[in-house]
């Protein structure tokens, strides 16, 4: 009961939209929260080998340069609390998000579940924001479809947002971002195409691959330029990992020219600018002048802002963060910052490759290639989008990332399963019964 329970909260974190609440805590990150703490006995109770990774080290690292930086940057208690829940708590759940999920489904069946359950997450998702593209409806919070901003040249036209949607920040021009949305399809397409050709029955086939149709759709509805590149990544990596080279060529092909034949879409990618260099060159110069320290998590648009010198840079002006999660994590928390999440990605894909490969010849092969694409994916849109630092995105991310190992129990394990007994006959008692 209590896997069900953790693992519906879970797939349900994408529904509730950003509300702050307290600190650093926000409406959706309630769900996960309460679904670590009904996971927390039946885990420490199980009795389950984790399977080994190396990116546990870069966890460890990362946020142990993260709490650094707020014991340096902190003026008080009660700052130093905020920064931590932001940095080191943050990486310090997703750690425990990972340790758990591989505990609580290494059982027969239970990480397909797990994916099939994060993809009809993902469909319902998107079916909400096709409706509600055709219906130009727009909630509280900015949830369904917004209208792009003023400086937008798309401006007055509408993009999906979905769920995504939440309060504006101090510094913010609109309710979140459908960028959040995008990466979020980005993550479940390749997923949610894996699990349908990988299906045994025609009808799950069809039905995952409508799935899928209608992911891909809402994905392109969000008008987001990050989004589209990484989806484009994301279906070549697919290609590649499953020995469809050929077909995910042809697939990116489609993609590029459908996206090119409408008006819109082309209008976003060829006639509207980007802030990218400014945001990168403040970020590089914010660490530049903190090195050890950095910042600190939540201080960045404070320091942005008051400080002309970063405001102003030689490719424009930087509104924003820097919009890239390895630059961000070196301004927060200094060189080594940037350095150790760098190293993580690192880590994460060595990880992948080594899951995908040993699920050769498993019969969800094809649902541990479409994790990696779609996290492949994610990590290109991370660097233009930031990702790390957006919960509710990222909580999906390693969701799926812990899955891999449990998809395929990898060479050793099988290995180490008896193999059947075989029976030799020989011809002196054939003779002998005849």
């Amino acid at each position: 009961m209590s896997r069900w329970l953790v693992l519906i909260l879970l797939v349900a974190a994408i529904f509730p939209p950003f509300i702050p609440l307290a600190g650093p805590l926000s409406a959706d990150d309630l769900l996960p929260l309460i679904a670590l703490g009904v996971a927390a006995v039946p885990v420490l109770r199980a009795k389950v080998a984790l399977p080994r990774d190396v990116t546990y080290v870069a966890f460890v690292l990362l946020l142990t340069v993260a709490a650094v930086s707020s014991a340096a940057n902190a003026h008080g208690l009660g700052e130093l609390g905020r920064m931590l829940g932001r940095s080191t708590f943050r990486m310090a759940f997703y750690l425990t998000l990972i340790v758990a999920v591989r505990v609580l489904y290494a059982g027969e069946g239970w990480p397909r579940r797990v994916a099939v359950a994060v993809a009809g997450a993902a469909t319902v998702e998107a079916l909400f924001c096709l409706a509600a593209y055709v219906l130009r409806y727009t909630g509280p919070y900015g949830i369904g479809v917004v209208e792009f901003a003023w400086w937008s040249v798309l401006k007055g036209e509408i993009r999906v947002q979905g769920t995504f949607g939440g309060a504006k920040g101090e510094f913010d021009a609109l309710s979140v971002s459908a960028n959040f949305l995008a990466a979020y399809m980005v993550l479940t397409v390749p997923l949610t195409a894996g699990l349908a050709l990988g299906a045994k029955e025609r009808r799950w086939k069809i039905a995952g691959l409508l799935a899928a149709l209608a992911q891909a759709a809402t994905l392109y509805l969000t008008f987001t330029r990050a989004a589209l590149l990484a989806f484009v990544v994301s279906v070549i990596v697919f290609g590649f990992l499953a020995g469809k080279k050929k077909l995910a060529l042809a697939a990116v092909a489609l993609s590029i020219g459908m996206a090119f034949t409408a008006a819109p879409v082309r209008a976003k990618l060829m006639g509207e600018k980007h802030d990218r260099y400014a945001l990168y060159w403040a970020s590089l110069a914010i660490t530049w002048d903190h090195p050890f320290f950095g910042i600190g998590d939540g201080n960045y648009d404070t320091v942005l802002h008051t400080n002309q010198r970063y405001h102003d840079t030689p490719f424009g002006t930087a509104t924003a963060t820097s919009h890239n999660s390895i630059l961000l994590a070196a301004a927060h928390f200094g060189f080594l910052g940037g350095v150790a999440q760098g190293f993580l990605y690192v880590l994460l894909v060595l990880v992948m490759l080594r899951a995908v490969r040993q699920a050769q010849g498993h019969p969800d092969a094809l649902v541990a290639v479409g994790i990696a694409a779609g996290v492949f994916g994610y990590l290109v849109q991370d660097q233009i989008n930031n990702l790390a630092y957006v919960p509710k995105v990222a909580t999906q991310m390693w969701l799926l990332v812990a899955l891999l190992p449990l998809l395929a129990p990898g060479r050793r394990a099988r290995a180490a399963s008896p193999a059947p007994r075989l029976t030799l006959v020989t011809a002196e008692p054939i003779a002998a019964q005849a």
